[in-house]
């Protein structure tokens, strides 16, 4: 079942992890625009709307290796420093 989430795409446990917004997860549609919700107001913030946020994204990992969930992503034409340009958050 795990790995039928993760092909299809369907968010759970490790994606939301209490940063993620509605947008993040790509369900904005199901959050009203007409009445208030919990969190309806915070979601306007700045610092959400930042181009610059982390993103979830799809990986496919080139060769048998793989990679396991928490994984950091360092970009492989920049200095490995820090905590990367992200990190695995599910895989199969």
């Amino acid at each position: 079942m795990g790995a039928l989430r993760i092909e299809k795409g369907h968010i759970a446990g490790s994606e939301i992890e209490g940063r993620t917004t509605l947008k993040d997860l790509a369900l904005e549609g199901f959050a009203s625009s007409k009445k208030p919700f919990v969190g309806s107001v915070l979601r306007k913030r700045p610092v959400l709307e930042d181009p610059k946020r982390p993103s979830l994204v799809g990986l496919e990992i080139i060769g048998d290796r793989g990679a396991t969930a928490g994984s950091l992503l360092f970009a492989s034409n920049a200095p490995r420093k820090g905590h990367g340009e992200g990190w695995v958050s599910a895989t199969t």
